[in-house]
């Protein structure tokens, strides 16, 4: 049976973290990604 869902791609992906400091230099140092915005007031 062919899988009639085709995703085009990832809107937004969520990731619950122990360490925000740790995830956040390993994304951005590491991989070299970009924090597009920050919520502290809502803990995302």
């Amino acid at each position: 049976m062919a899988n009639p869902i085709q995703p085009a791609g990832f809107d937004h992906i969520v990731l619950r973290i122990v360490d925000k400091t740790a995830m956040l230099a390993f994304y951005t140092e590491i991989l070299g990604c970009t924090l597009d915005w920050d919520r502290p007031e809502l803990g995302l």
